[in-house]
């Protein structure tokens, strides 16, 4: 099943970090509806992405290091986050706003057209 992890900038929830209380409403929200899939949050970029990160932070995670998508908080993280990806480490992204009555596609004028694709496909799975 797929992993995924909510990120935030901390790995507990603290209500003065509102990425913290909406990755846990995330995280709590799925492990109702899709019992099948793995999804961890509050999870720092680190932490998700990196087992040693997790381990250093004596973080117990399952997803830790193996993840196959990310949750961003906003918009602007997310930017940042997905065009870091795409121009530093080549990486194949898809991007999709989730929440509306249907997903969002988003994807950016300079994206490339397998990236537009992935981020069609993405939209379609979650409908």
């Amino acid at each position: 099943s797929p992993k995924i992890g909510v990120l935030s900038a901390i790995e507990n929830v603290n209500l003065k970090m509102q990425s913290s209380v909406d990755a846990n409403e995330v995280v709590s929200y799925f492990n109702q509806e899709e019992p099948d899939l793995e999804i961890e949050g509050p999870i720092a970029f680190d932490a998700a992405i990196n087992k040693k990160a997790s381990i250093i932070k004596k973080i117990d995670s399952k997803i830790s290091g193996n993840v196959d998508g990310l949750i961003v908080p906003q918009i602007e993280s997310g930017n940042i986050l997905y065009k870091s990806l795409v121009y530093l480490s080549n990486a194949d992204v898809a991007s999709v706003i989730i929440g509306a009555k249907i997903p969002i596609i988003l994807t950016s004028r300079s994206d490339s057209s397998r990236d537009k694709f992935h981020s069609i496909c993405s939209a379609l799975m979650l409908i």
